[in-house]
């Protein structure tokens, strides 16, 4: 699956991010023809899954447009040169129906009257939002602490949002949601905030549960946004699911340990014990949680400048340790949610997937190995 498939003229692959939602709404791609021509039809090929998914998976209005430029570099997204050669509306899956494997044959709807080299197709309206608000809200769940299940099966739901990092948790999920769907909306990314509030919710519970789902190209969105993003791909969920990450509760417990730290700077006899949910942690787990942190940070900058040494830049080298280390999936620029991994040598394709198997095991693991005390029999 990707971008490019869809033009590749191979019936056995498509453009795709997985999930129900297939194509978000405001997808485009641009790709230039080997020679000049004036198009006068097109076809589509459905994938040969489309019709298990319902209509939910099929493009509902889209547009062609086509342009000539001096270089490839001025081939670019919002370039006034583009002119539409077509516009198709599928609301009610008339024209591209939801069946699997079938060729669909198209006149353009507008009259061509030059040749052309450069062509760009946008997908202005993607499948319906439900399914895809089913599956954000089931992934939101599974981020948590599955032990706090037992309170709500158990007739004690109160017990059950008493828990902190709980708190903090929805949280961070509906401040990033709603953070997220503002600056879509304010950047016009997306025509409402119904819409952005669709894509937001769907690619926060993915990244922060780190299901590695996509709906929708969060690489193109703000700047701002994609912070919010990165930050929540450190985060990861809240302790005991099985997604990665550094986890919620080590997130609360640094932020304790360096007020704690402040605070015994501004009085130095102070003691100050730090407390979770009205009990002691104790130093010891205390100290384990720096000490996570610290070859969470070490294990990120030695594996970003690995990757950097093959020359690949600091955006694609750094999103590409953060995703496969945290579990992720998609990351920023070469590996963002329309691209993949295929650009990277044999050799950092192993060592990325090492870091997936080391922040799978939450590093320790890992780390150990390499240690003589782990081997030493007599320990």
């Amino acid at each position: 699956e990707g971008a490019q498939k869809l033009i590749d003229g191979f019936t056995g692959s498509k453009w795709g991010f997985g999930g129900d939602d297939n194509i978000p709404h405001n997808s485009w791609l641009i790709f230039k023809a080997s020679q000049p021509f004036k198009p006068s039809y097109y076809t589509m090929f459905t994938a040969n899954d489309t019709g298990d998914y319902g209509p939910v998976r099929n493009w509902k209005r889209w547009e062609i447009y086509a342009a000539n430029f001096e270089s490839d570099g001025d081939a670019i997204k919002d370039s006034p040169n583009w002119v539409l050669i077509d516009s198709k509306i599928n609301d009610n899956d008339d024209i591209l129906p939801a069946v699997n494997s079938t060729e669909f044959f198209y006149t353009l709807s507008e009259d061509v009257t030059q040749e052309y080299k450069y062509f760009k197709v946008q997908v202005t309206k993607g499948g319906s939002g439900y399914v895809q608000m089913v599956i954000a809200v089931f992934m939101m769940l599974c981020g948590i602490n599955f032990n706090l299940y037992y309170f709500l099966l158990s007739g004690k739901p109160r017990q059950m949002f008493r828990d902190p990092e709980l708190k903090v948790y929805l949280s961070i999920v509906t401040c990033s949601t709603l953070f997220i769907a503002v600056m879509l909306v304010i950047r016009n990314i997306y025509g409402s905030i119904w819409e952005a509030l669709r894509y937001s919710v769907f690619q926060v519970s993915s990244i922060i549960t780190t299901t590695g789902y996509g709906t929708a190209d969060f690489d193109t969105w703000p700047v701002t946004c994609k912070l919010i993003i990165f930050a929540l791909m450190i985060v990861g969920g809240c302790a005991s699911p099985t997604g990665g990450g550094v986890k919620v509760i080590r997130v609360i417990l640094t932020f304790k340990l360096i007020k704690r730290g402040a605070a015994r700077r501004l009085k130095a006899k102070t003691i100050d014990p730090v407390k979770l949910g009205g009990k002691t942690v104790s130093e010891s787990t205390l100290s384990g949680v720096e000490n996570f942190m610290l070859l969470f940070v070490l294990t990120t900058l030695i594996g970003t400048l690995v990757v950097c040494l093959n020359g690949f830049n600091l955006t694609t080298s750094l999103s590409a340790v953060i995703a496969c280390l945290c579990n992720i999936g998609p990351g920023f620029d070469l590996v963002g949610p329309s691209m993949n991994f295929a650009l990277f040598s044999g050799g950092i394709k192993i060592f990325l997937s090492l870091l997936m198997i080391a922040g799978r095991l939450e590093l320790y693991t890992i780390v150990l190995m390499f240690t003589p005390v782990f081997w030493d029999e007599n320990r």
